[in-house]
């Protein structure tokens, strides 16, 4: 089918909505630029089945939850509805970090070791605790949330004054996270397109990891191909 019209989804209601209206904008602008007739759409406030009907194609440009947790990819799907990205099953599998490291471990893909927790509390015991004992010896952990993106809540603990200064100034602490086992080595991301893998690219930040800062504030962070 020639793909003539596109509706670029953005917005959400996630703590990453902000992100989203920034990066839609310009994806629309960008599609318009290449000749194709756009519609840009406010999810979930604009977005109905009528309207997207009324597209060839729809450009997913949402962040968080209602882009990357496989509910729209299968409503989308079940209308056989073509989109961007992957497909709800791979997004449902991958959302939850818990659950896609669990998968990992299950069909032998390494990953680095983590913990799950239910939610953050002050109560939470220190990392001299033994449920930190699978990391011994660790300079540094990483906090995250296990449904978020854009390192929202995440934090880089070295001592129990970071635990507690996470606890206390993460967004939303009442939510399952993981900590996870630092990898102190090269921040690399590839990209996958038509199932072929794209050149690396390394991030270089001056933050003390790739945070939100690093991502979408910072002007010195490089991306190195």
């Amino acid at each position: 089918m020639e793909i003539k019209k596109i509706a670029v989804l953005y917005g959400g209601n996630s703590s990453e909505r902000e992100v989203s209206l920034e990066s839609g904008s310009s994806i629309f602008e960008a599609i318009l630029l290449l000749g194709y007739e756009a519609s840009l759409i406010d999810y979930p406030t604009e977005f109905s089945n009528e309207t997207i009907k009324d597209h060839d194609y729809i450009f997913i440009a949402l962040h968080g939850e209602d882009g990357e947790s496989g509910a729209l990819q299968n409503l989308l799907q079940g209308q056989d509805i073509l989109f961007s990205g992957s497909r709800a099953n791979a997004c449902q599998k991958t959302w939850n970090k818990n659950r896609c490291k669990e998968l990992l471990k299950k069909n032998n893909i390494l990953t680095p070791e983590w913990l799950a927790i239910s939610s953050l509390s002050q109560s939470m015991p220190g990392l001299d605790s033994a449920k930190f004992n699978r990391f011994r010896p660790f300079d540094n952990l990483f906090l995250k949330p296990q449904e978020d993106g854009s390192s929202i809540d995440v934090f880089k603990i070295s001592n129990d004054s970071d635990l507690w200064n996470a606890i206390n100034h993460c967004k939303d602490r009442n939510r399952p996270f993981i900590f996870e086992e630092c990898i102190t080595h090269k921040e690399l991301t590839v990209s996958v397109l038509n199932r072929k893998c794209l050149p690396p690219v390394e991030i270089l930040t001056t933050e003390s990891f790739y945070n939100y800062e690093a991502k979408y504030i910072n002007t010195d962070t490089q991306l190195i191909e």
